[in-house]
């Protein structure tokens, strides 16, 4: 049975000012703290990947588009969470673009990370201000 689902294209901000403040290996925590925070945000059965660098893409299966934002909240209060703690010398920041995945659509998986990627980038020219987001594929 095929469902309903969502490509999330994340994207860290700011880790070349991690880098070239506090090193290379506190950027390599920060990318290690994100991903504790996908993990902990996402499913068990959500897949999520590092593309490299400080890039990620989440599959999350059984996603309705009406229930997109709850899941965008979830993830932006998860980094608020995180940020909020005080503990650390710098906060953690994502731009990320959500596309919904029809069951019928008959986009290739390079197409559509293509489109999340384009999502991501409106997101993050938007500053944070709004959910960029693509209709459905």
């Amino acid at each position: 049975m095929r469902k309903h689902a969502s490509l999330i294209y994340a994207d860290m901000d700011g880790l070349k000012k991690i880098n070239d403040t506090y090193g290379h290996n506190e950027g390599s925590l920060a990318i290690t703290k994100v991903a504790e925070i996908l993990r902990q945000t996402f499913r068990e059965s959500d897949i999520i990947a590092r593309l490299g660098g400080d890039e990620f893409t989440i599959l999350a299966t059984g996603i309705f588009p009406e229930k997109t934002n709850v899941v965008a909240n979830r993830l932006e209060e998860n980094l608020a969470n995180y940020n909020a703690e005080g503990n650390h010398q710098y906060d953690l920041s994502l731009s990320f673009g959500i596309i919904n995945i029809d069951p019928d659509n008959e986009l290739s998986v390079e197409e559509l990370v293509a489109k999340a990627d384009e999502a991501m980038y409106k997101h993050k020219r938007s500053r944070r201000k709004s959910l960029a987001r693509r209709v459905e594929v």
